[in-house]
């Protein structure tokens, strides 16, 4: 009864708060992989592809919403998993109900079970159910649990790779059966159970052949090889090859120090506070140290290590690591929220037996501990997604305000899923060509999967990806797009190099994109674009999302940037004003500073950056903006050791502005994307 009591409140306090459409990143590209079952981005996810088309079914608000709701689904039957665990630890039900809940409610757990990527919420939960089967195999002397983990473990390969690490703990019930009961012949039949989980992955080569050029298809697997590029995510800068390779370093042991004491500060300590990660460490050294139920305690302690020291090394084992790569691996972590009140609930009823052994009067008013999982509740529900329409905004919007069949350039998670999700499931603005640019390459891919070197003849002949073999484009040269008004780009990284060479992004962001021009001439077509269709942008409602993930922060910044571009073409004074102020409110200046100068002297040097800088400068004064503007503008003079330096560090002494100088360089720093000597 306790177990769908808890089950029911988890529900409750998710329910709300999932994105009712599209979420940043990632989340687009699930959303449109399961309405088509289809591929995610490598290793492919077709475990939780399958489960999120199901999901689709079901007739109630938006494709996303309903693959939201995957999550939602697995964060409650994980609540179930762990109060089961540590009841049958503890034999303590009510501490069992109580801690259960700690897990769900830490701010990177409640986000991660209410979007569309929902693969760490199915994650969590499939290291639970290991773990909880690991318990009953050594308890119970069943080798049914061993059977049960070896297909768990094939099946949740489908699903993330870091539910290998459950590996190492499931060594101790799978030594009692070797070992001890020496069942061989047993224990024989475990690869056949991780082999029938493992046909999930049946589904990349299957839904390969049925969607080729006949529908979306991100991962395409229709050879051995494709599969084990897909499988083994061949295509990232640090494939899964490689992360395991670096634990063979020479200097391993110091990057797992280095990354576990990562792990404690920017993950267990940002998400339960300092108090209960030092709590949680000391009933890990307690455990450690006490001299009961050994095998059991190897086996808890072997389930955490390789999540704060093995994992660590891997991904996070830099002295100071990067806020940024914090965000992109935080989530791999997921898992390692619920064995906190596993450990602590052990230590707990000690001490809980302790105080009713001895009789102590304060046992009953020691119960009101069993509230302290709700004391997160205030702070993690303001990350609720209920009402974040931002990236739905964003990609809408995007294509909305393009002429009819314009051609869009992409690049980037948030632009490149958006647009997978508005033009394919929503079927929205199909006139519209998007090309998405692959990162670090001179490719493009239409779809998500198609991928040819860009030439001259680019827009002669491309897939289309609806089942009708080729499309010619209705227009003979780019030119003619650009005179036209209808050939765009995100970002001008979106371009490759032989774009760059011959085209120029207009003087100004035009609507969340830029709008090209033959390079020499004026590009006044931009601005008179811009100031006709800022106006149709959702920004209002932008301004009013919570700011807790970095690419949510990227899209609020695009929308502040555009009206930036459109007060600088104004020439009414209030309404001047009115957008320099509603910028303000969307840009989130230390955080995107350093990255748009970056950007802008990546793509038009030092003059570029300055340029842009000295515009914030004069558009936003007085701002806090414009502050940091001066900073960016002094770290650009000074790395290039103008003469103008010097003078642009007296300003920034007379205005009280050095505070800014040490983080603004921290941050170009931690982005890699500090301006060249």
């Amino acid at each position: 009864m306790l177990e769908a009591v808890g089950a029911f409140i988890v529900f409750v306090l998710l329910l709300p708060g999932i994105a009712p459409n599209i979420y940043v990143g990632d989340s687009q590209l699930f959303s449109t992989a399961s309405y088509y079952l289809s591929t995610a981005h490598p290793p492919g996810y077709p475990l939780f592809i399958t489960l999120g088309k199901l999901f689709t079914f079901i007739p109630i608000s938006s494709i996303p919403f309903r693959v939201g709701l995957v999550a939602v689904f697995f964060a409650c039957f994980s609540w179930v998993v762990l109060f089961k665990l540590i009841k049958r630890l503890t034999g303590n039900r009510a501490l069992a109900f109580s801690f259960s809940f700690l897990p769900v409610l830490t701010p990177l757990a409640y986000v991660q079970s209410m979007e569309q990527k929902g693969v760490y919420s199915l994650n969590s939960f499939l290291c639970l159910l290991m773990l909880y089967l690991g318990v009953r195999a050594y308890e119970e002397d069943d080798v049914r649990f061993l059977y049960a983990m070896a297909f768990l473990f094939g099946i949740g390969a489908g699903n993330h790779h870091t539910l290998a690490l459950f590996l190492l703990p499931a060594l101790v019930p799978l030594w009692v059966a070797a070992i001890r009961k020496r069942r061989f012949v047993s224990l024989a039949w475990l690869p056949v159970f991780f082999a029938g989980g493992f046909l999930i992955y049946l589904h990349l080569y299957l839904r390969s052949l049925a969607l080729i050029n006949k529908g979306f298809i991100y991962s395409a697997a229709t050879t051995l090889r494709g599969f084990f590029a897909v499988l083994f995510r061949k295509g990232y800068a640090s494939n899964s090859i490689q992360a395991v390779q670096t634990l063979a370093r020479p200097n391993e042991t110091a990057a797992s120090l280095n990354g576990a004491k990562n792990i404690v500060q920017f993950v267990l300590a940002s998400q339960y506070g300092a108090a209960m990660t030092g709590i949680f460490l000391l009933s890990i050294i307690w455990l450690l140290f006490s001299k009961e139920r050994k095998a059991l305690k190897a086996y808890l302690l072997f389930a955490v290590f390789p999540w704060i020291f093995i994992l660590p090394a891997m991904t996070m084992a830099a002295p100071i690591p990067g806020e940024h790569n914090i965000s992109v691996v935080s989530q791999y972590y997921m898992p390692l929220l619920f064995l906190p009140p596993v450990f602590i609930s052990l230590m707990a009823n000690r001490m809980w037996l302790y105080l009713r052994a001895k009789k102590i009067r304060t046992l009953r008013a020691a119960q009101v501990c069993l509230l302290l999982p709700f004391l997160y509740l205030p702070a993690t529900l303001q990350h609720s997604l209920g009402s974040n329409y931002i990236a739905y905004d964003h990609a809408k919007d995007t294509l909305s305000v393009l002429p009819v069949n314009s051609v869009l350039l992409l690049y980037g998670d948030n632009p490149v899923f958006g647009d997978y999700y508005m033009q394919w499931v929503e079927r929205y603005r199909e006139d519209v060509v998007a090309f998405g640019r692959e990162a670090h390459t001179q490719i493009y891919e239409i779809g998500g999967r198609t991928s040819f070197l860009f030439n001259q003849s680019l827009f002669r002949d491309y897939m289309r990806l609806e089942g009708t073999n080729t499309l010619k484009a209705p227009y003979s040269s780019l030119d003619a797009l650009c005179r036209q008004g209808r050939l765009f780009a995100v970002h001008p990284i979106a371009m490759v190099d032989v774009l760059k060479k011959r085209y120029q992004a207009g003087p100004v962001v035009g609507p969340l994109s830029y709008m090209l021009s033959v390079k020499g001439t004026s590009g006044e077509q931009a601005n008179e674009f811009l100031l006709e269709n800022y106006q149709k942008l959702n920004y209002e409602r932008a301004a009013t999302v919570y700011s807790g993930d970095p690419l949510v922060n990227e899209e609020k910044n695009q929308y502040g940037f555009t009206l930036v571009d459109a007060a600088t073409l104004t020439g009414n004074k209030a309404e001047k004003n009115g957008l320099q102020e509603e910028a303000m409110r969307l840009v989130a200046p230390e955080s995107f500073m350093p990255w748009v100068t970056a950007s802008a002297m990546q793509n038009g040097g030092e003059a570029g950056a300055l340029a842009f800088l000295r515009k914030i400068e004069s558009g936003l004064p007085y701002s806090k903006m414009a502050d940091l503007a001066h900073v960016m503008e002094y770290i650009v003079l000074s790395d290039s050791g103008s003469p103008q330096a010097a003078a642009k560090y007296e300003y920034l002494r007379e205005h009280g502005l050095l505070e800014y100088l040490n983080g603004a360089e921290k941050f170009s720093k931690i982005f890699g994307m500090a301006p060249e000597k």
